[in-house]
């Protein structure tokens, strides 16, 4: 099935209702791409439970080539059995926050149309 972009976010303007009800120990662990590009560097989150098993993951590419430094892509991947009690919320939450902290106006992301992913962006 191809992929198509479903979102983009503008990163000022993002917000994300928290699911109710959802009681979850998570904890998450920010990470950095030792090996920067002289186009783009990379950041990274990792969710774990209260027993240190993931939960999910984030990836952000922030863009820094001259035309592009608006500009970041983000790659965001929960366990199936964790959709729907919050982890890709907060994982998006990071991520945002962080792409606001550098400068970037814009968070691009896609999903195969029709999965988790589609729903959630």
């Amino acid at each position: 099935m191809p992929r198509r972009p479903v979102a983009w976010s503008t990163v000022g303007r993002s917000s994300r209702r928290r699911p109710t009800g959802v009681t979850l120990s998570l904890h998450v662990t920010a990470l950095t791409d030792p090996a920067r590009t002289p186009s783009a560097h990379r950041l990274a989150w990792l969710a774990c439970g209260d027993d240190g098993g993931p939960l999910g993951h984030a990836f952000l590419r922030v863009f820094t080539r001259e035309g592009q430094d608006h500009l970041a892509e983000l790659t965001l991947n929960v366990h199936a059995a964790e959709r729907r009690r919050g982890v890709g919320s907060r994982l998006l939450d990071e991520a945002v926050a962080a792409a606001r902290a550098a400068g970037r106006r814009s968070v691009v992301a896609q999903a195969d149309a029709d999965t988790p992913g589609d729903h959630f962006l």
